[in-house]
């Protein structure tokens, strides 16, 4: 029983930070704050929310590359490939 709202927690967290970086990235991409290599373009933000976007990017990205990833995920270097898929995703729409 234990296990179950474990598993939950963990997939829980994931989700949002999923969620999350999909939704920075949609909005740099739209505001053109970053370029499709998901580079800044300018070399400071003209508003507080780009700011915002990106560091919930940069954020997310930790997150994903940290070994406490690879422990709630149960794997080991598997963020930089959800990390490539996501922007994959975010870059076609979806």
């Amino acid at each position: 029983m234990e296990d179950k709202w474990y598993y939950r927690l963990r997939a829980g967290i994931i989700e949002r930070a999923v969620d999350d970086y999909k939704i920075a990235l949609r909005r740099l991409l739209s505001k053109r704050v970053v370029d499709s290599n998901w580079n800044l373009r300018e070399t400071h933000f003209k508003k507080i929310y780009h700011q915002k976007a990106w560091n919930m990017k940069m954020d997310c990205e930790r997150f994903f590359f940290s070994q406490y990833f690879d422990y709630l995920s149960d794997t080991e270097d598997f963020g930089p490939t959800l990390v490539k898929r996501i922007r994959e995703d975010v870059k076609n729409g979806h």
